[in-house]
């Protein structure tokens, strides 16, 4: 997963950084977060360290070949899903 903070002020920088990242963060899974002052940034350390402390890592396999489609999903308000477009070497 790749969890990405940008402290920006006013319009983008470096847009071909930004799509690059963006990209990166949607195939890995992940969050990407603009903040407008690095004050900000220790509130969002937090966030990050409270998730990473209660992920779960789940792997399973295709019963088939033929089962080319994966949903995922959680019932629990306020939980989210983060899953990587590609499996883990």
């Amino acid at each position: 997963q790749l969890w990405v903070v940008s402290v920006q002020k006013g319009k983008l920088g470096n847009e071909k950084r930004d799509l690059a990242l963006d990209a990166l963060v949607r195939n890995a899974g992940g969050r990407r977060e603009f903040i407008v002052a690095a004050s900000a940034l220790e509130s969002y350390m937090r966030q990050y360290a409270a998730a990473l402390t209660s992920q779960y890592e789940i792997t399973y396999r295709r019963p088939s070949r033929s089962a080319k489609i994966v949903q995922t999903g959680v019932r629990r308000e306020g939980a989210k899903v983060i899953a990587s477009l590609t499996a883990p070497q």
